[in-house]
C-alpha cells in the first residue's frame, strides 16, 4: 500500500500518531519515526512485521525522557520497497541501519532488537564499535535461529557475518 494513502486512513492514525520522516538511505527511501528527547532508544522491528510493532511502547519510553526512533527496514511498512531480492540481504540491512544512525548523528545509543532486528541490530553494533553505544544490543523475542541453533558472531568476523550455529549443551554434574 502507498505510504501516502496509509497515512490519509484516519483510523490508521489513531493508532500510529507519530509524524512520519524519511531519509535517504544507501539511494533507498528510508520512514522513521522519531520522538521525544534524551538519550535514543532505537527500536528495530522483525519480519514481517514493520514499525507499527511498537505503537504502544513508543509513548511510555517518550514519557520516561528518551528519544524514540523506530525505522521501517527498507522493504517493510512505509520504507521503499525495492523488488531486487539482493537488496534485502543481511548486510544491506546492516548498511542501511548504519546510514540512518549517522544521518541522525545518534550518540549513547540503545538498541532494542525484535526477530530479524536482532541480526541488524547485532552486525550494527560489531560494525560500528565506537559508534557510540553504551549497551550491547537488547534481543526481544528473538527467533530469527530455528530451534536447536543460536546467533554467533564475533568481532573479529566482518561485518553482517553473524550466523546460525549449534548450540553447544553444557553437561552439567549434580552433586548428591
Amino acid at each position: 500500500m502507498n505510504a501516502n494513502v496509509l497515512e490519509s486512513i484516519e483510523e490508521f492514525r489513531e493508532k500510529w500518531p507519530f509524524i512520519a520522516r524519511y531519509a535517504r538511505v544507501n539511494g533507498w527511501r528510508m520512514h522513521y519515526v522519531d520522538e521525544g528527547a534524551g538519550d535514543p532508544i532505537l527500536l528495530l522491528h522483525g519480519n514481517p512485521t514493520w514499525g507499527f510493532l511498537y505503537r504502544d511502547v513508543i509513548p511510555p519510553l517518550v514519557n520516561a525522557g528518551y528519544r524514540v526512533i523506530v525505522p521501517d527496514v527498507i522493504g517493510f511498512g512505509l520504507s521503499e520497497k525495492p523488488a531486487r531480492e539482493q537488496v534485502h540481504s543481511l548486510d544491506g540491512h546492516i548498511a542501511n541501519l548504519t546510514g540512518l544512525v549517522r544521518h541522525l548523528d545518534l550518540r549513547r545509543l540503545m538498541v532494542v532488537c525484535h526477530d530479524w532486528g536482532g541480526p541488524t541490530g547485532l552486525g550494527f553494533a560489531m560494525s560500528n564499535p565506537a559508534g557510540g553505544i553504551p549497551h550491547p544490543p537488547v534481543p526481544v523475542a528473538h527467533d530469527a535461529c530455528p530451534a536447536g541453533r543460536a546467533l554467533s558472531a564475533r568481532p573479529s568476523q566482518r561485518p553482517g557475518a553473524a550466523r546460525c550455529v549449534p548450540v553447544r549443551r553444557r553437561s552439567r554434574q549434580v552433586s548428591a
